[in-house]
C-alpha cells in the first residue's frame, strides 16, 4: 500500500508505502484507541448514572423519613384529639351532676328561686362562622364519620358550648351560695329559742317582786329554770368577753355578738367556756346552777344592744330559724 501527501502548491510531495504487516498494526492500533474512547465513555457515563442512583436513592430516604415523622405527628394528633374528647365527655358528666345538685338546691331553698334554672340549656348565639366548607362544599376533606367525631372543628365547638355552660351555672351557684349563706347568717345571729332547751320562764323582764326580799325591783333580763346541770348553749356565734364570778350574778357568761350586741347567762354552776374563745350557736357554755344571789337552779338572761337591755321574752318565744313545726 502506497501513501502519497502533496503540499498546498503541489511543488513539494511525500510518499510512504505500507506493506501488509503495518496495515496490520495501524489497524491494532486505531482498534484500540476506539475501544479505549467507547471504554473510556462508558466509564464516564456509569459514573453519572451512579450518581443519579445515589441522588435517587437518598430522596426516597428522605421521602420515607418525612413521612414517617408525617404519620407519627397524625398519629399523635389522633391520640391528642380522642384524649380531649373523652376529657370533654367526663367534664359533660361532672356537668350533668352538678345540674342535678344545682336543681336540687333550688328545691330546698327556703325562698323563691324560680331565676335560677338549671335544666335548660345556657342562651347563647352569634352569626354563622365562615368555615371552608361553608364556602366551597367540596372542601370538606374529612369523609370518615369517626374522623369527623374527632376533629379539631368538633372538639373546639364542644368546648366552646361546655365553656358556656360551665360560667353560666357558675354564676347561678355563686348567687344561690350568697343567698343561701346570707340566711345562715341571718339564723346564726337570730337570738330566736331559749339558752337551755327543757326549761320554762321563771321571772319576767322588767319590774317585779324581788324573790329574796320582797321588795319591787328592776329585773335586767328573764330568768329560765331547768335541772340542775342541764346544758347552758350560746344563742349566737361570738367572742366569749367574760367568763367568772360577778357579785349577785354568781358565775357568768358574756358574749359579744358583734354588731352592738351581746348576752349574759348568769348563775351557772359550771362553765365550760374561757375568756376570749369562740364559740358557735348552740355551743355549750355552762351548766344550769344556783350560784350568786339565787333561790334554785335556773339562768339569768340577758341581752343588749348598745349598752342598753332589751326584753329577752321577744326572742325566747319567736320561733327558730329553720326549725321545722311540731306536728
Amino acid at each position: 500500500m502506497k501513501v502519497i501527501i502533496v503540499s498546498d502548491n503541489a511543488r513539494h510531495f511525500k510518499t510512504w508505502v505500507f506493506g501488509t504487516p503495518s496495515l496490520v498494526l495501524l489497524a491494532v492500533l486505531a482498534a484500540f484507541v476506539v475501544a479505549s474512547t467507547i471504554a473510556l465513555w462508558r466509564a464516564a457515563s456509569h459514573q453519572d448514572a451512579r450518581a443519579a442512583v445515589a441522588a435517587i436513592d437518598s430522596l426516597r430516604e428522605d421521602i420515607e423519613r418525612q413521612k414517617s415523622i408525617v404519620f407519627q405527628l397524625e398519629e399523635d394528633l389522633q391520640l391528642n384529639l380522642r384524649a380531649s374528647a373523652v376529657e370533654i365527655a367526663t367534664l359533660e358528666s361532672r356537668m350533668t351532676r352538678l345540674d342535678a345538685l344545682g336543681q336540687r338546691l333550688t328545691e330546698l331553698a327556703p325562698y323563691d328561686v324560680s331565676e335560677f334554672d338549671f335544666q335548660s340549656s345556657v342562651g347563647v348565639g352569634g352569626l354563622q362562622p365562615q368555615s371552608p366548607s361553608s364556602v366551597d362544599p367540596s372542601a370538606d376533606l374529612t369523609t370518615d364519620p369517626k374522623e369527623k367525631a374527632f376533629s379539631e372543628a368538633a372538639l373546639s365547638a364542644q368546648l366552646s358550648s361546655l365553656s358556656g355552660k360551665l360560667a353560666d351555672r357558675s354564676a347561678q351557684l355563686d348567687v344561690l351560695e350568697r343567698l343561701m349563706l346570707s340566711d345562715l347568717r341571718d339564723e346564726a345571729r337570730s337570738l330566736a329559742g331559749k339558752p337551755v332547751k327543757k326549761s320554762w320562764v321563771s321571772s319576767n323582764y322588767g319590774m317585779r317582786t324581788d324573790p329574796i326580799n320582797g321588795e319591787r325591783a328592776w329585773h335586767n333580763g328573764i330568768d329560765i329554770a331547768s335541772t340542775a346541770g342541764a346544758p347552758v348553749l350560746a344563742m349566737a356565734p361570738g367572742v366569749i368577753t367574760y367568763a367568772g364570778q360577778k357579785p349577785g350574778y354568781g358565775k357568768v357568761v358574756e358574749i359579744n355578738h358583734g354588731a352592738g350586741l351581746s348576752t349574759l347567762y348568769a348563775h351557772q354552776r359550771v362553765l365550760a367556756i374561757e375568756a376570749g374563745a369562740f364559740v358557735r350557736k348552740g355551743q355549750k357554755i355552762g351548766e344550769v346552777g344556783s350560784s350568786g344571789r339565787s333561790t334554785g337552779p335556773h339562768v339569768h338572761y340577758e341581752i343588749h344592744q348598745d349598752g342598753r337591755s332589751l326584753d329577752p321574752a321577744r326572742y325566747v318565744f319567736k320561733a327558730v330559724p329553720g326549725a321545722q313545726p311540731s306536728k
